[in-house]
């Protein structure tokens, strides 16, 4: 494959302006995400430190009991990188 640069037309160069602004939009929403995903395990942890059960808090958040125990496991393990959740393997 010829590494050489070449000329773009117009119509290329708008298609890779667009694709690098979704992946820049991308990359927010991924930042956004995670800050959201540790206030809310930190509330979490805060409501069981405070005696609720994971029953109570799944049920003032709408999810399933197993789901806040995943969500605070995956606050309580520093080590584990956010996009190595329960069920999901590295890349």
């Amino acid at each position: 494959m010829n590494a050489e640069s070449r000329p773009v037309g117009p119509k290329a160069r708008k298609a890779l302006e667009r694709v690098i602004a979704a992946n820049a939009a991308m990359r927010d929403a991924e930042t956004v995400r995670k800050m959201e995903s540790q206030k809310r395990a930190l509330a979490i942890a805060k409501a069981r430190a405070h005696g609720m059960s994971l029953d109570a808090i799944a049920q003032q958040l709408g999810v399933s009991r197993e789901r806040v125990r995943q969500m605070a496991a995956m606050a309580a393990d520093p080590v584990r990188s956010d996009d190595e959740g329960p069920g999901r393997s590295p890349n």
